[in-house]
């Protein structure tokens, strides 16, 4: 059996086939979209991504990974005031999807994009059952989410306070770039980008002295903590302050850096076709 999953993010759609007996991601392909474009232009063109998709393995059954504030069970969007979305807030995406889909709107689950790349990481066979992890997306936002025996939970760790706002405004790409440019550093556009300049240094520590601060104050119980999303790739420049940081708190994980990247968000979407309950709104 084949699942059409889907990663929608802030900037783009990735649709992939994933085979349920062999938890492997086939055909993948990924899509630039504007999310500050009207709503009708952003959900022609997903619906046109997923098409293109399901129509190689006759896939009526869809699975998608989404950013929050968002009610994953009826399916209608609460994003705003995100950089992202914003046209799309109080609309049914699953509804809207369906229609254009020409396909019942039971065939659509939705859940959150950070509990999805988790869960991912436990259908691919990266963690064992019994291991307690927290799951952070580091990009356009601050994802996050908690697995214990007890299942998946999404501690929200995006809408708490922090520095001088909350924590999404600290641990997400527009921090890095907005911080380097106030440093007199280019005005980049991405953090791939930025890791990529010599001088750029103390921002990642910084960031990573400031995750510190925030995880030794959120104090999950986990055993290790997974890290995904376009940040985690510049772990090399930020690690040593977030594990000396954490350190000096008493608080000690073992981090992973996620080798599955999108295809572990894929993986997990299509893994709501199993068992697994729906998560949080965020």
């Amino acid at each position: 059996m084949k699942i059409t999953a889907v990663d929608i993010g802030g900037s783009h759609i990735t649709v992939a086939a994933v085979d349920m007996e062999s938890r492997t991601c086939n055909g993948g392909s990924r899509m630039q979209v504007d999310s500050r474009s009207p709503a009708g232009e952003i959900l022609d063109c997903w619906a046109a991504a997923i098409a293109r998709c399901a129509e190689t393995h006759d896939g009526t059954q869809i699975a998608v990974a989404m950013p929050g504030p968002f009610d994953y069970a009826s399916g209608v969007c609460r994003v705003r005031d995100q950089s992202k979305f914003d046209a799309l807030y109080g609309v049914n995406v699953k509804d809207a999807l369906a229609e254009r889909l020409q396909i019942d709107a039971g065939n659509i689950l939705f859940d959150n994009d950070a509990t999805c790349f988790l869960r991912g990481h436990y259908f691919a066979g990266c963690f064992q059952e019994n291991e307690n992890v927290l799951g952070l997306t580091l990009g356009t936002g601050f994802g996050s989410v908690i697995r214990t025996g007890e299942g998946y939970f999404s501690p929200d760790y995006w809408c708490r306070s922090f520095g001088d706002s909350m924590a999404d405004d600290y641990f997400s790409s527009r921090w890095l770039l907005h911080a380097f440019a106030a440093l007199g550093g280019e005005k980049l556009t991405s953090v791939r980008e930025l890791a990529t300049r010599g001088n750029s240094g103390e921002v990642f520590r910084k960031f990573g002295a400031n995750l510190a601060g925030f995880l030794s104050e959120a104090a999950p119980d986990v055993d290790a903590i997974l890290l995904g999303g376009n940040i985690a790739k510049a772990y090399p420049l930020f690690g040593d302050a977030l594990e000396a940081g954490l350190a000096a708190a008493g608080r000690h994980y073992r981090f992973q850096v996620s080798a599955l990247g999108e295809e572990g968000i894929l993986l997990g979407a299509a893994a709501l076709r199993e068992k697994e309950p729906v998560g949080s709104e965020r």
